[in-house]
C-alpha cells in the first residue's frame, strides 16, 4: 500500500503543474517554530527534530501561519512516532479546523488536504504534539501548499473504479425543493432516487424492512445508517437477512456511532458487495483514494462550501454524495463527482408517515419537533405516563477560561430547556424530569443561584410539575437554596418530601390514575462529599420508612415505582449503594433488610437502616432513569435479576468531540439532546423518543 501511495504522489508531481509553495521546512532549523509548555524535551538530530513529553497534552510544538479562508491546502509531514496534528484559528475557541491523531501510525509519510473555515480569520497556528507520554517522536519535514489549477489526472483504471457509483445513475435524496417537471427529467435521465434511513439496533429492523418494501414498490434506493457500528453490524443475522433480501434496494450502508476499523473489516468480509458511506471531513488522508468501496457524504448549503469542496476534490477524486439545494444544481453538477438534489414524491410521503421517526434525524429542528410530538401522541394510551427528561445540561452563563468546551456549549442549556418545555406543553405531558448536573459548578454561589433559577423558570413555562434532582456538579448553590429553587416548586405541585426533614432534596410524586409513584433520588453527592455520588443516610431511611410504603392505599398492591436520579442505583462507587440496593431488593421481594449507613463526612456517626415489607408483599419497580455518563450508546442494565432496568439518557451538554459522544456542532438539530418517555405499565412497555442527539429506543418491562 505504501509503495502505491509513493507512486501516486510521484505521478501527481509529473502530471500536474506544481502550485505555489507556501511553507517547506525542517523543524528546528526554521525560525518560525515555537515551543510551548515546560514538559517538552527537544533534541536536534541529523534528520530533523525529536520531541518527547512527560506530561500528556501539556506541551507542544507550534508554527504560526496565515491562510486564505475557504481555500484548500495540502499538508505533507514526514517522520516517525505517534504524533497528533491540529490547526487552530487565532482567537478561536476550543474547536480545531484540523485534527488528526497518530499521523505516523501507519506510514512515515502523512499527506492530507484540508480547508479552513470560510468565516474564520486568516491567522492561525499548527500544533504538533506527541500522542503518548515518554514516547519520542521525530519530525523530519513539514510542507504546506495551496491547491489550485486543474485537477491532476489519475491512472485510467483507478478513475473508472473510483467515480463509478455502486448503482446506476446519480442519487436524488428525498426532501423538499425540486419542481415536478425537474423530477420527471431526472427520472427520465436514469437518475435513481435515494432515501436515507437512520435507525438503532434490532428494534427498528422491522420498520426498515417495511421501508425497503415501499422503496422497491416506488423504484427507489435506500441508504441505511446504524447507530451501532461495532460487532453487531458485522454479526447480526437479522441484518444479514435484510441485506440479502433487499440487495436491489439497499444502495449503501453507513455505520453510525464509533466504528472500530476491525469490525468494519469484518463487515466487508461478510458483505463484499456492500458499499460503505462515511462522513466527508475537512481533512482527507491520501490513502482513501485507494479505498474503492467507500462513498463520502456531505451537506452543502452555500456556494462557499461548494467552492471549498470543489477545491478539495480537485486533488482527491473520490466518490462524493452531496445533498445540495435545488437552486445550486447546475453548480453542483460541475463541481462534484456524484451529486444529489433533494426531492420527495408526495405519494411516498403518505406511506412513510408511520416510519417518519426513522427519517426525523435528517430533518430540521422544527421538523424533528413536529415528528416527536406526533410519535408520542401515537404511542401514548389511557394508561401511559408521559414525561420529558433532560440531564447533564451543565448550564453556566459565564463559562470559565479553562473550560473543556466553548462558551456556547454551556449556554446551550437554556434554549434547550425552553424547547423541551414548549413540546411538553404541546403534547400535554405529565411532568418534566431533570436528572442532575443542571449547572456546571463549582462556582460563585450567588451566580449559581441565578443560573439554577433561570433553568427552572424556563422548564416551568410548560405549566406542569418539574421534578429535578441534583448531580455531582450541582455543589453550588447550597443545599437550602437548591431545595428552595428546585424541590419546593415540586412539593407545591403535589410531590411529598421526607416528613422528618422538610428541606430534603429527595421526594416522590404519585400519579393515581396510572398507579405509579415517581421517586426522585438525590444521588449526586452532598456539599461535604468528596468521593462522588452518595445515596445518603437520611434518604435510604426515608425509602425504608416512607417512600416505598403503599399500605395506606386500598389498591396499594397494584402500584409501581419509577426511580429518577443522577447516578444509577447500581453505581458501586456510590456511598451507601449496598444499603440502597438492599432496601430496593426487599421492596421487590416483599422481604426484610437491615444494614449500616456511612456518612459522607468521616467525622460524623454511622447510621442504621432496617425495613420489613413482608406485610406489603412483592412490588414492582418499572426502572430507573439516570444520566451522569454523557454517553450516546444504548444502555440497559439489570440491577436485580428479573427485577428492573436502569436507563441511561444522553447528556444535553453539547460537548464536542468527547470520546463517549458523537461530535456536535453549534446551531445544528443535534447540538443538544432531550427525550420524551412513554411508560405504559399495562402494556409493559417503555418507549423513549429523542430530540437532537441520540436515537429512539423501545423496551419491554
Amino acid at each position: 500500500m505504501f509503495r502505491y501511495f509513493v507512486c501516486f504522489l510521484a505521478f501527481l508531481s509529473m502530471s500536474a503543474a506544481e502550485p505555489e509553495l507556501i511553507h517547506i521546512f525542517t523543524p528546528g532549523k526554521h525560525p518560525g517554530w515555537k515551543f510551548e509548555g515546560t514538559h517538552l524535551v527537544t533534541k536536534q538530530t541529523s534528520t530533523g527534530m525529536e520531541l518527547c513529553t512527560s506530561e500528556f497534552c501539556r506541551s507542544h510544538l507550534v508554527y504560526p501561519v496565515t491562510l486564505s479562508p475557504g481555500r484548500s491546502y495540502r499538508i505533507r509531514l514526514q517522520g516517525t512516532g505517534p504524533l497528533d496534528l491540529f490547526f487552530r484559528r487565532d482567537h478561536a475557541d476550543a474547536f480545531y479546523d484540523l485534527e488528526v491523531r497518530d499521523v505516523f501510525r501507519k506510514s512515515p509519510i502523512f499527506e492530507a488536504v484540508f480547508t479552513p473555515d470560510a468565516e474564520s480569520p486568516a491567522g492561525g497556528r499548527f500544533i504538533l504534539r506527541p500522542a503518548e507520554r515518554n514516547v519520542p517522536v521525530t519530525l523530519e519535514r513539514f510542507e504546506l501548499k495551496p491547491l489550485g489549477g486543474e485537477p491532476p489526472s489519475l491512472p485510467e483504471d483507478r478513475v473508472r473504479r473510483l467515480i463509478r457509483p455502486p448503482a446506476a445513475g446519480r442519487g436524488v435524496v428525498f426532501s423538499d425543493g425540486m419542481l415536478t417537471e425537474d423530477r420527471a427529467k431526472a427520472v427520465a435521465a436514469g437518475h435513481g432516487n435515494l432515501v436515507r434511513l437512520r435507525f438503532q439496533g434490532s428494534d427498528a429492523i422491522g420498520n426498515v424492512r417495511k421501508a425497503c418494501r415501499l422503496a422497491r414498490r416506488y423504484g427507489v434506493k435506500i441508504t441505511l445508517e446504524f447507530m451501532h457500528g461495532g460487532d453487531s453490524l458485522a454479526g447480526s443475522s437479522a441484518l444479514a437477512d435484510l441485506f440479502q433480501e433487499y440487495r436491489d434496494v439497499i444502495w449503501a450502508v453507513r455505520p453510525g456511532g464509533q466504528v472500530i476499523p476491525e469490525n468494519l473489516a469484518k463487515f466487508r468480509v461478510r458483505f463484499p458487495d456492500m458499499w460503505i458511506m462515511r462522513e466527508l471531513s475537512a481533512c482527507i488522508p491520501a490513502e482513501i483514494v485507494y479505498d474503492q468501496r467507500t462513498i463520502y457524504c456531505c451537506n452543502i448549503s452555500t456556494r462557499e462550501e461548494l467552492r471549498s469542496l470543489r477545491s478539495l476534490l480537485a486533488y482527491f477524486r473520490v466518490p462524493v454524495l452531496a445533498t445540495v439545494p435545488s437552486a445550486m444544481a447546475d453548480a453542483a453538477e460541475r463541481a462534484l463527482v456524484n451529486w444529489v438534489i433533494a426531492v420527495r414524491p408526495p405519494e411516498l410521503n403518505k406511506e412513510l408517515e408511520k416510519l417518519e421517526r426513522l427519517l426525523a434525524k435528517n430533518a430540521s429542528a422544527e421538523d424533528q419537533e413536529a415528528s416527536i410530538v406526533r410519535a408520542v401522541q401515537r404511542a401514548r394510551s389511557r394508561d401511559s405516563l408521559v414525561f420529558g427528561l433532560i440531564t447533564d445540561t451543565h448550564y453556566r452563563r459565564n463559562s470559565p477560561k479553562d473550560a473543556k468546551a466553548p462558551a456556547w456549549c454551556y449556554a446551550a442549556a437554556l434554549p434547550q430547556a425552553r424547547r423541551m418545555a414548549g413540546l411538553a406543553k404541546k403534547m400535554k405531558a405529565d411532568f418534566i424530569a431533570v436528572t442532575g448536573d443542571i449547572l456546571d459548578g463549582p462556582g460563585d454561589s450567588r451566580a449559581a443561584e441565578k443560573d439554577l433559577a433561570g433553568m427552572m423558570t424556563a422548564m416551568a413555562s410548560a405549566c406542569i410539575p418539574v421534578l429535578g434532582t441534583r448531580g455531582d456538579h450541582d455543589r453550588f448553590p447550597a443545599d437550602a437554596d437548591f431545595h428552595r429553587i428546585v424541590t419546593l416548586p415540586a412539593l407545591k405541585a403535589g410531590a411529598k418530601g421526607d416528613p422528618d426533614r422538610p428541606e430534603s432534596t429527595y421526594y416522590s410524586m404519585d400519579f393515581p390514575k396510572r398507579r405509579i409513584r415517581v421517586i426522585v433520588l438525590d444521588t449526586g453527592g452532598s456539599m461535604t462529599a468528596e468521593g462522588g455520588p452518595d445515596a445518603g443516610i437520611h434518604q435510604v431511611q426515608y425509602l425504608a420508612k416512607t417512600g416505598l410504603d403503599f399500605r395506606d392505599k386500598p389498591d396499594g398492591r397494584s402500584w409501581s415505582v419509577l426511580l429518577l436520579g443522577h447516578a444509577p442505583a447500581s453505581c458501586d462507587t456510590m456511598l451507601n449503594h449496598e444499603a440502597l440496593n438492599g432496601v430496593l431488593a426487599a421492596f421487590l421481594t416483599g422481604g426484610k433488610y437491615a444494614g449500616t449507613l456511612y456518612p459522607a463526612d468521616t467525622g460524623s456517626v454511622c447510621g442504621r437502616v432496617s425495613c420489613d415489607f413482608s406485610a406489603q408483599g412483592p412490588m414492582r419497580i418499572l426502572g430507573m432513569c439516570h444520566g451522569n455518563f454523557h454517553e450516546m450508546r444504548r444502555w440497559e442494565k439489570v440491577v436485580h435479576k428479573g427485577a428492573f432496568r436502569e436507563y441511561l439518557f444522553p447528556c444535553a451538554f453539547p460537548e464536542p468531540g468527547a470520546a463517549a459522544t458523537r461530535p456536535r456542532e453549534k446551531d445544528t438539530p443535534e447540538a443538544g439532546s432531550f427525550s420524551f418517555v412513554v411508560l405504559d405499565p399495562v402494556k409493559k412497555t417503555l418507549k423513549i423518543f429523542r430530540c437532537g442527539a441520540g436515537f429512539d429506543e423501545s423496551y419491554s418491562l
